[in-house]
């Protein structure tokens, strides 16, 4: 029932059935929230309505199948791209595990040309000895985003990027390539965005900003990555989450709000997405040395600066009574989030 969607949106029976049998007794039903497949019309409206200095209103992840964008659909084949960008020099993350994660980090980055990474990803995963994920980087990853049009003009041509975003405040534009069952860490990001898939599937698990106590969240990432493999032991605070959940085809596309944590599969082989990742609120609240879209807005960096410096003055008490006033502290917080 949860999965019934994906049977009609473009994706193959066997990857509903790997989805199926990867789940665990750790996951129930009611954690289990199937992201809605929308119209076209439904999704830009989605898309609108994302959330701007004018309005409170939290909007939630879609789907949109199926949709015609262009000739990469069909081209890019390994093959294909080995002869386009075969040549490119490009940093990849390498792991052993293809659950890869930053807390701690099991994977190592490593430059290598893209002939070379799509060789590794498109090798028998019986046989497979590492994973490889690899985000396109800007020139100079620190001054410069990515931008997919700029950055791979030799495959710029293939995507039609649809009118919806063109009019958009975008952000940057991410080539994506990843092995076989890797699977990404969980995280969330500042700027809005939508996931295309050009190649293989992917499953996609969402989690709503609300669930953020219950991610365990260390900065912008949380270690929980497969919701079907969680140790409630170790994170007791995760089965109060709600999962968001859905499964990309070829064509598919899938809105992510910003704030919105997120982690993704791919399934039944190479998986080739791009990214569009736009600013739906004034440049100035955004941290102009952002160049992953990770960093916390202004407004929140300086709320956060002065927070620390609140807590510093508490030094000159006796640690227990320290600790009292940061509990009370605490707990107006929770009021005003309350509010």
């Amino acid at each position: 029932l949860l999965l019934n969607s994906f049977r009609t949106g473009g994706v193959e029976g066997n990857v509903n059935l790997l989805a199926r049998c990867e789940r665990n007794y750790r996951i129930s039903a009611r954690m289990i929230t199937e992201v809605d497949c929308l119209e076209i019309n439904q999704f830009i409206n989605l898309i609108n309505g994302s959330p701007n200095e004018n309005t409170s209103l939290t909007p939630l992840p879609g789907v949109l199948r199926s949709y015609s964008i262009g000739p990469c659909v069909s081209k890019w084949e390994p093959m294909y791209l080995k002869n386009i960008i075969g040549s490119r020099v490009v940093s990849v993350h390498e792991a052993q595990d293809c659950h890869m994660k930053f807390n701690p980090r099991n994977f190592i980055y490593r430059n290598i040309p893209i002939a070379e990474l799509i060789e590794e990803e498109s090798g028998n995963p019986e046989t497979v000895k590492s994973y490889f994920y690899m985000r396109a980087l800007g020139d100079n990853p620190r001054k410069d985003v990515a931008d997919f049009h700029k950055d791979f003009p030799e495959l710029a041509c293939d995507l039609i990027v649809p009118d919806f975003l063109r009019d958009r405040n975008i952000f940057s534009s991410v080539l994506r390539l990843s092995s076989q069952n890797v699977q990404l860490w969980n995280h969330f990001d500042t700027t809005d965005n939508i996931l295309i898939q050009v190649r293989g599937s992917k499953r996609c698990f969402l989690f709503p900003p609300t669930s953020y106590d219950s991610l365990y969240v260390d900065g912008d990432k949380s270690p929980i990555g497969n919701p079907a493999d969680v140790d409630l032991s170790c994170y007791p605070k995760f089965q109060n989450c709600v999962i968001y959940e859905t499964v990309l085809g070829p064509g598919d596309m899938l809105f992510i709000p910003a704030f919105w944590f997120h982690s993704m599969k791919a399934l039944d082989s190479m998986s080739v997405a791009v990214n569009f990742f736009w600013r739906s609120l004034p440049n100035e609240l955004y941290d102009s040395k952002d160049m992953y879209a990770n960093r916390p807005l202004t407004p929140a960096r300086d709320a956060m600066q002065g927070l620390y410096s609140s807590i510093r003055k508490l030094d000159k008490l006796p640690p227990h009574i320290k600790k009292f006033y940061i509990h009370e502290m605490i707990a107006r917080l929770h009021k005003v989030v309350d509010e």
